[in-house]
């Protein structure tokens, strides 16, 4: 595979759905063909700079989609927070990237308005 496999997630949302799907990618793929964030990121870098470059690596990105997906998002909004997922999406969606949404215990699609922050830089 020439690229990455990028996989996206809300920590709060699933985390052991997340590994097992993490792992059974590295299986078919290796380890080395899947970036994850906690996996790949090392400490005090640029977190938002470190995602960017990532992106610009992989081939594939995986949404994984909980059933509190949309939920977190809306509280993050509310609070004023910068999204990451949305802007990996965004982010992806801007670079014509293959992405799978991958919904997880029993998640619906979140709304189509998500997309559009920029936090990167």
């Amino acid at each position: 595979m020439p690229g990455k496999i990028f996989i996206s997630y809300r920590r709060e949302d699933e985390p052991g759905e997340v590994r097992s799907i993490h792992d059974r990618l590295a299986q078919a793929f290796g380890s080395d063909a899947i970036f994850m964030d906690v996996d790949s990121l090392v400490a005090g870098v640029h977190f938002g700079k470190e995602l960017e470059a990532a992106l610009d690596k992989c081939a594939a990105f995986i949404a994984i989609i909980g059933p509190k997906w949309q939920e977190l998002l809306d509280k993050h909004r509310g609070q004023g927070e910068d999204d990451f997922v949305v802007a990996e999406i965004s982010s992806v969606l801007k670079r014509n990237i293959l992405v799978v949404p991958l919904l997880v215990r029993g998640a619906k699609l979140p709304r189509s308005d998500i997309v559009n922050p920029k936090i990167f830089s």
